[in-house]
């Protein structure tokens, strides 16, 4: 058993134990990637899904090619793996954050290292993806990402039935760049509630 099916799993007793099952469940990056993971090896758990900018492995092949690439370069130090890092979450994110989280950070980097490569070997079927339309699922993407981000939510919207939304002036780390946009998408579940912060 890999480490992205541990942490699904983990998440996934966590939530038993406290009683949650029914609940909806929010993922933004790596934590999306494991909102795909907990829905499939743990079907009865939830009864939604907001997901923003998930990997979906081969399904969507300019990000899956993007990211084993970045996965290669990550493995190679630690200064090459927090240019990962920030290249994910995007320079003017990255940016925002400022000295004291930036060094916080960095000093996680092997955790990084080793997520990035667990990550990159993700790689759903399609029939499993289908199977993910049996519960409501929105598929988010950041204004700002990329167009393979937004092929990778094009699959979730044609395999898995996801809605869509895409969260204006936003990327990967949409929690830190419309924390409001995305605190509506949230508590809503519909795409029409989304915008830029007032």
């Amino acid at each position: 058993m890999g480490l992205l099916d541990r942490n699904a799993d983990h998440i996934a007793s966590t939530i038993e134990e406290l009683g949650a099952v029914g609940c909806r469940i929010v993922g933004v990056s790596g934590g999306a990637t494991l909102g795909i993971l907990i829905a499939q090896r743990h079907p009865h758990l939830a009864t939604g899904y907001l997901l923003h900018e998930p990997l979906v492995g081969p399904l969507a092949p300019a990000l899956h090619q993007r990211f084993q690439a970045s996965a290669a370069s990550a493995a190679a130090s630690r200064l090459a793996t927090m240019d990962v890092v920030r290249a994910v979450m995007g320079e003017a994110t990255w940016a925002a954050l400022g000295p004291d989280r930036q060094a916080a950070s960095t000093a996680q980097a092997a955790r990084w290292q080793t997520e990035i490569a667990a990550f990159a070997a993700f790689d759903p079927s399609a029939t499993s993806l289908t199977d993910l339309a049996r519960v409501p699922l929105v598929a988010s993407v950041g204004g700002r990402s990329g167009p393979e981000r937004h092929e990778a939510a094009s699959v979730l919207q044609q395999l898995a039935n996801a809605d869509l939304a895409v969260v204006p002036d936003a990327g990967n780390a949409v929690q830190l760049d419309q924390p409001a946009a995305f605190a509506r998408l949230i508590a809503t579940g519909h795409v029409a509630s989304v915008g830029s912060p007032s």
